[in-house]
């Protein structure tokens, strides 16, 4: 509930002042918390807004980034298809920015969907190149994520060996994680 007001506070003075860019960004997070709450429908109102926004800025990479969360709400409301289309159009934007470690994200975001989608066989080779996008970073606990999402979404399909070989890669890259759900 603060960081609900804080929010609104935040928005309400950026608005006043004019500042559209921090509005949009105030925007992307409050909507990126209000899904985490599972309170959709309103998360989906701010993240819509602040799309909107950094669309009017050209602000490209913030946009995707805006992409990505929406498809990551998608995802929790269990609306697949608009997650894969959201994820898609940040994955085209960030490819062509130099962005790595958000593509890296957005590649792990798409890969998740796919599994829920019951494409396993396309996410597969996306989660490894999420994962080698964010190594290059040196963001290694993004290196992680993908390699836990093979091995929750994919247990079933996984070799005894190439479970091993994942969850010992997946520890050494999230062994300083500080992230309580990693």
């Amino acid at each position: 509930d603060k960081a609900l007001n804080h929010y609104r506070d935040a928005l309400s003075h950026f608005e006043s002042n004019g500042n559209r860019r921090y509005t949009a960004i105030v925007e992307n997070n409050q909507g990126y918390l209000l899904s985490t709450l599972r309170r959709f429908d309103d998360a989906q109102i701010h993240l819509e807004h602040a799309r909107s926004l950094f669309e009017d800025l050209e602000d490209q990479v913030r946009r995707a980034q805006v992409d990505d969360t929406l498809a990551q709400l998608y995802i929790a409301s269990e609306q697949y298809e608009l997650a894969q289309r959201s994820v898609i159009r940040a994955i085209e934007t960030l490819e062509t920015t130099g962005e790595g470690a958000l593509l890296a994200e957005a590649l792990t975001t798409q890969g998740l969907v796919l599994c829920r989608l019951g494409r396993r066989h396309e996410a597969k080779p996306i989660l490894h190149r999420a994962q080698r996008v964010a190594e290059r970073c040196g963001d290694y606990e993004g290196a992680g994520r993908p390699l836990l999402i093979l091995i929750e979404e994919m247990c079933d399909q996984l070799g005894e060996d190439e479970r091993q070989e994942l969850g010992a890669q997946a520890s050494q890259l999230l062994a300083n994680s500080q992230q309580a759900s990693t």
